[in-house]
């Protein structure tokens, strides 16, 4: 196993033989310079897509910085601001950017998720092809400024996932959402005990390590056609999510707000 800047506010990364592990501070979409960071991963992203001996990305939530409170916090910061509206957009845009990306990975991808989520963050791990969770996992359904807005909803349509109730519905039926809800609506693929998840993981990821690549290839081949669909849809979630996030800030100044 070796370790690449181990140090990183918001993306380490860790080699095992043919398989890597991103761990991301998710917190990293909120900074005013995300920007760059996201130009970081994305770089990042790129060099493994074009390199052969890498076979699986593990994305992981299990960063040393990352704690869903922070991101409360920074998130509730944003909302107050005067340019909130800037702030939110730049969020999105970044998370789209970040997501096509890693939907279009030529590799086999695994979300690794340890710690707990929004519906927003856990969203993201939807770009995954296999979800991993450990049996202590949760999504946090707080509202508070909308803190629990379900960006990355689309990527439910696009993956074709089929639960016994509407997916995003789902997400908001209770004030947290635990893991055997989760796998039994099919929204995670397999829950670990904590203390065997990145092991069980890596054996997962393993397996997929001696597929050839070219079959691999074959079915990611179909992605590409997608892509543009879903990078509208995103852009159209946006604008929507936007106006609802308008609405809730003028209810709270009595300022009456119409859709039209």
């Amino acid at each position: 196993m070796k370790d690449i800047n181990k140090n990183d506010r918001f993306l380490n990364v860790e080699l095992h033989d043919n398989t890597v592990i991103l761990y991301i501070n998710y917190c990293l979409f909120l900074e005013n310079k995300t920007f760059e960071y996201k130009d970081k991963i994305i770089e990042l992203f790129n060099k493994f897509n074009k390199d052969d001996s890498v076979k699986v990305v593990v994305i992981s939530n299990n960063h040393a910085d990352y704690s869903l409170d922070s991101f409360k916090q920074i998130w509730n910061s944003l909302f107050e601001r005067e340019d909130y509206e800037d702030s939110i957009l730049r969020v999105f845009r970044v998370y789209d950017q970040v997501l096509l990306k890693i939907k279009s990975l030529n590799k086999v991808v695994i979300s690794m998720d340890s710690e707990y989520l929004n519906p927003m963050l856990f969203n993201f791990g939807m770009a995954a092809d296999i979800r991993i969770i450990n049996n202590d996992f949760h999504i946090d359904n707080d509202n508070t400024n909308m803190l629990n807005i379900p960006k990355g909803g689309c990527v439910y349509s696009e993956s074709s996932i089929k639960t016994y109730i509407n997916p995003v519905k789902l997400l908001f039926l209770t004030d947290k959402l635990f893991s055997p809800e989760l796998l039994q609506n099919n929204l995670v693929d397999k829950v670990i005990y904590s203390k065997d998840l990145k092991d069980k993981t890596l054996a997962i990821a393993k397996r997929f390590e001696s597929i050839d690549y070219s079959e691999i290839e074959a079915v990611k081949a179909m992605i590409p056609r997608r892509m543009r669909k879903l990078e509208l849809t995103l852009q159209s979630e946006n604008e929507f999510l936007m106006s609802c996030i308008r609405k809730r800030r003028n209810q709270k100044t009595q300022e009456i707000h119409r859709f039209h």
